[in-house]
């Protein structure tokens, strides 16, 4: 009653902090004894008129809740524009990159109004590429960040998602997730609005136990060195940053050096943003989108779809070019573009040397000349050997494997073999070139390994 209210509220005004800690849990259990609300209730309002009368109120970290939104609405497109010239200001990274990282940043902010939630991984081949540099960033600017510099336990994870809906921020993975199936298993589940729940069984106050539901579904981003291996699930539901190391004559802004008002002010611009297109998003997401395109398959539809349906408020300028940067990542996640062609230059070479009678030569100006050929030119019969076959593909320099990659070095000759072995035409010791090794040519248009089992396996490939 609200006598016995204020009688409650004037002890704990007079008590001492000691007296307080002693005796806040006895007074919970008195004062919830013969009412409604249980005691650990109880306890929790009993702190929190201690923490109010004493001016101590918790203030809230930026996981756990919203900023205030803009005073004004806003346009979203110079806020996305916004983003990316923060993004370019500190990061040395592709074009793409800046605009898939900065699109979903936007999305996370939609969360509520989703039925599907991409993950981020930022990846680069080696340290001080940048990767914590673009994790801090995102953590300044998604939606209820939460990042983690340790390996967060599975138990508290759950909870996390389930009672804040934030946005994990997950940084050195490489660390730890390889090994760690639960945790993976956890965050595997929370793409998709309609699978994102953990089932766990926890004890009551009779010893017996109940079942309960975990909510996991939420936007995560998962930062490390090669992090793009860690999970082959996870990648498959994730939007793949990959970084590279910057040059000495490559100069960028520090982070830090961000005014914290321009951080602000784009926070608040986010949360208004939500809310002028909440209802827009929801209705979106709740209906197939138009306008995919046909090199992406139904796993990349998913994920790249939050994205889409942000840029197409934006026009259908803008959502054509987010879909053509989704191709280009796509394109280059799955490898399969350089692959084929690699095999397609390689069997051409081959089959060139052995169609012609006395071999051909490869005029490639200062670079050099080579004759591939059976005499003097790597050819013993109808097999090539590895090195006349790599000379041939990088010497020449109007060819793409003269400068490959981001390295802008030639390819390697032990990624060439590799490719090719990967596509089952294995190399091997060549007798007839005294166990050199090369590759056997096979057919009109491919090669195959100097061993005959080999051979036989890579006809049944075709």
């Amino acid at each position: 009653d609200p006598c016995g209210f204020a009688v409650v509220i004037e002890r704990i005004r007079e008590m001492s902090q000691d007296d307080f800690k002693a005796q806040c849990r006895g007074m919970a259990e008195e004062y919830a004894n013969g009412s409604s609300v249980d005691a650990e209730l109880m306890l929790g309002i009993v702190n929190g008129i201690r923490a109010k009368l004493r001016g101590k109120e918790r203030v809230k970290a930026r996981w756990e809740t919203d900023p205030k939104p803009w005073p004004e609405d806003v346009d979203l497109l110079s806020v996305i524009r916004e983003i990316e010239n923060i993004i370019r200001r500190v990061m040395v990274c592709e074009e793409r990159y800046v605009t898939a990282a900065a699109y979903f940043i936007v999305a996370t902010w939609f969360v509520e109004y989703l039925q599907y939630a991409p993950y981020a991984v930022i990846t680069a081949p080696a340290k001080r590429c940048g990767k914590s540099t673009l994790l801090d960033l995102m953590g300044e600017l998604t939606r209820r960040p939460y990042q983690t510099g340790a390996r967060p336990s599975e138990a508290y994870l759950y909870r996390l998602i389930e009672e804040s809906h934030s946005t994990i921020l997950l940084d050195e993975v490489d660390t730890y997730l390889n090994n760690a199936f639960e945790l993976q298993g956890i965050l595997d589940s929370g793409v998709s609005r309609r699978q994102a729940n953990i089932g766990k069984c926890r004890k009551n106050s009779a010893g017996d136990y109940d079942r309960t539901n975990f909510n996991t579904f939420g936007f995560k981003v998962m930062s490390g060195i090669a992090a793009d291996g860690c999970g082959a699930a996870l990648v498959d539901r994730s939007i793949v940053l990959r970084l590279s190391r910057k040059t000495r004559a490559e100069k960028r802004e520090k982070l830090r050096h961000i005014p914290i008002e321009q951080w602000d002010a784009l926070r608040s611009k986010l949360r208004r943003l939500e809310l002028m297109h909440a209802k827009a998003v929801e209705e979106a997401s709740a209906h197939p989108l138009k306008d995919m395109p046909g090199v992406l398959g139904d796993r990349d539809c998913d994920k790249w779809e939050p994205l889409f349906i942000i840029a197409d408020l934006c026009g259908k300028d803008e959502g054509r070019r987010l879909r053509n940067v989704a191709c280009e990542i796509t394109e280059e996640d799955s490898g399969d573009a350089w692959q084929s062609e690699l095999l397609s230059d390689s069997a051409d070479i081959a089959m060139r040397a052995v169609n012609s009678k006395d071999g051909f030569d490869l005029d490639f100006g200062p670079a050099g000349q080579i004759h591939v050929g059976i005499t003097d030119g790597g050819m013993y019969g109808d097999c090539i050997l590895s090195t006349t076959l790599y000379q041939a593909l990088t010497l020449n320099p109007d060819g793409r494997w003269k400068e490959f990659g981001r390295s802008g070095r030639a390819l390697s000759q032990h990624v060439m073999t590799r490719t090719i072995t990967d596509h089952g035409v294995k190399a091997a010791k060549l007798k007839k070139a005294n166990g050199r090794m090369g590759f056997k040519i096979y057919g009109d248009n491919g090669l195959m390994t100097a061993n005959d089992r080999y051979g036989r396996r890579a006809r049944k490939g075709e």
